[in-house]
């Protein structure tokens, strides 16, 4: 069976499919990428240019993994217990 097509003057085009079709290639939705990415890089850069406070940062929609990446960061020496870039960090980035 051939597909319907219509080729507007700015050529595009349209195709015309059903809805089990539509189903099938729309039907897997991935997470967003800043729902599975590892934020250790992000706080650091944040860090780095002067935002002490990230926990208490205006953002749009908070990541769930904020607290993953501070504690991360705590646990490999990065920051300090007050959350504070340490030293060594400091010089390498």
């Amino acid at each position: 069976m051939a597909s319907l097509t219509t080729n507007l003057p700015l050529q595009r085009a349209f195709k015309v499919c059903g809805s089990r079709t539509l189903s099938k290639v729309f039907s897997v939705q991935t997470c967003p990428a800043i729902l599975r990415s590892n934020l250790a890089n992000t706080v650091l850069t944040l860090k780095k240019i002067g935002i002490s406070n990230l926990v208490q940062f205006d953002f749009m929609d908070p990541p769930e993994r904020l607290m993953r990446a501070l504690e991360v960061l705590n646990y490999l020496g990065a920051l300090d217990d007050d959350g504070s870039l340490t030293n060594s960090i400091s010089q390498i980035i």
